[in-house]
């Protein structure tokens, strides 16, 4: 007589092979933990053995073993969300199988790791109303600090993605949904083949790939004083920017502006002789990012997994010359009521109209100029974070080839696009793409100043267009309009 406990674990360990031979279709085997037969953890697929080609029908086939495999937890409550993660955390949206699905990751921005649903509660309602979404993606998000400097955070987000290409089955590349600087840590994880290989495709939403002007320190302080009057203006708006990147440096460090387009002055030593003095040494040498020029120009990874999304609030220095004065002096009340006096409440939206005001207002260098040239506009088309230009993830060269001043520029820069698909949207701020607000109540129905022709969409509906792939206008040469115009530019070759 076997004791009972040997008897079970000698049935649980020829089970799989009798659920296989059972198999009405062959397509899949269980794999068990004989540690735990009746527990409902869940299980990762096993591809029916296929038979080698010089085998007959009925041989013996190879057959992988898989091990079972932990169900990742759903996301925390707020009270295990006040922790500082010390690593990269995956979740589930829900407890429901993934089956025929393909895994759908949500990678938050700056701050997203102390939010409930990491941020992602309003986009995930919108895109669970959809049947086709439903049937098609499952859910997942990954949590990391967003205080730590990227290439700290880099090697664990790299081992995420292998878990969760694992987890899906290992046969289901990834496709990934990611905010701001969510987009630069999956942008730096490509640079691993593997990794690149477990992706399908990303979808970026305000990512500054070539950085910000925002993130260079003494370059945003001297254009403060530059463009500012009145001492109180200058020492209110220098000490706020002085205290919120003093809890921030890591983004002076990862994301500060890469200067493709030479437009950093070269100034020197500047202070300034009031309470709360400004001062500081701006130089390119000092401000520039050589790092982000060699993820941009060194790390070859395949950009046509990427769609990216760009966007950009209107203010003053958009609007032609002859109109800009007297749209000043007529709109500054509103200003004040909608944007300075909330802004100095910390609300989201009238601090991105109010940092989107003050870098389209930055002092720059000008080639064949000694002296920094005052109101440029240079930067004018951004959504409170990140430039348009840095937003579409556009090729180096094509920054100094192709500045972006006005709204009729854009169109300018359809011919220098590399990556899958890009989009730009007139009228929104870094965090339209998360809560779906536009200003002073306008439609929430967004057109693609890329795209002009194809029907306008929330920005919501835009995100389910390019997750599903569905169909879009068509030009006569029968491929699609954007496509149409991703013709070589010679100029950037």
């Amino acid at each position: 007589m076997y004791p009972k406990k040997q008897i079970v674990t000698a049935v649980l360990a020829i089970l799989p092979a009798i659920l296989c031979n059972l198999s009405a279709d062959g397509a899949e085997c269980i794999a068990l933990s004989p540690e735990s037969p009746s527990s409902a953890t869940a299980v990762t697929p096993v591809p029916a053995p296929v038979p080698e080609p010089d085998k007959a029908p009925g041989a013996p086939l190879k057959q992988e073993v898989t091990l079972s495999v932990t169900p990742l937890p759903l996301p925390p409550d707020a009270k295990k969300l006040k922790v500082r993660p010390t690593t990269v955390e995956l979740f589930q949206h829900d407890e429901e199988p993934i089956g025929n699905r393909r895994p759908l990751l949500l990678l938050h921005g700056l701050n997203g790791e102390y939010k409930q649903g990491f941020r992602w509660e309003r986009v995930v309602e919108e895109f669970q109303k959809d049947a086709q979404f439903r049937d098609s993606y499952k859910i997942y998000y990954a949590r990391f600090d967003t205080y730590s400097l990227l290439a700290s955070t880099k090697p664990e987000f790299k081992k995420a993605i292998r878990e969760l290409y694992n987890y899906a089955g290992g046969n289901r590349p990834i496709t990934i949904v990611a905010l701001s600087l969510g987009g630069n840590l999956v942008q730096e994880a490509m640079e691993d083949i593997d990794v690149q290989h477990s992706i399908d495709k990303v979808i970026t939403l305000g990512t500054p790939f070539h950085g910000s002007p925002l993130f260079c320190y003494d370059w945003m302080r001297y254009s403060l004083i530059k463009t500012h009057e009145l001492p109180w203006v200058r020492a209110d708006l220098g000490v706020s920017y002085k205290l919120y990147f003093k809890q921030h440096p890591n983004l002076l460090a990862d994301l500060r502006w890469d200067n493709s387009d030479n437009g950093i002055p070269n100034v020197g030593k500047f202070k300034t002789h009031i309470p709360f003095s400004i001062g500081g040494n701006l130089t390119p040498a000092r401000m520039d990012n050589p790092r982000i020029l060699k993820v941009n120009d060194e790390i070859r990874i395949d950009k046509s997994k990427f769609i990216c999304y760009g966007g950009y609030l209107l203010t003053p220095y958009v609007t032609p010359h002859k109109t800009r004065a007297w749209r000043k002096a007529v709109g500054w009340p509103w200003w004040f009521v909608t944007c300075t006096v909330p802004y100095h409440m910390a609300f989201e939206h009238p601090v991105l109209r109010a940092l989107n005001y003050e870098m389209g207002n930055m002092v720059i260098g000008e080639a064949g100029s000694a002296k920094p040239v005052l109101h440029s506009s240079r930067y004018s088309l951004n959504d409170g974070i990140t430039p348009l230009v840095s937003a579409l993830f556009l090729p180096t060269k094509a920054l100094a080839t192709h500045p972006i001043n006005r709204e009729p520029d854009i169109k300018n820069i359809r011919s220098s696009i590399d990556v899958r698909r890009a989009r730009a949207f007139r009228q929104i701020d870094h965090i339209t793409f998360i809560d779906n607000y536009r200003p002073d109540g306008l439609s929430k129905s967004l057109r693609d100043e890329l795209s002009p022709e194809l029907p306008s969409r929330t920005v919501f509906d835009w995100m389910l267009t390019d997750l599903l792939d569905r169909g879009e206008s068509v030009a006569a040469g029968g491929e699609s309009s954007l496509e149409a115009s991703k013709t070589p530019n010679p100029s950037l070759e």
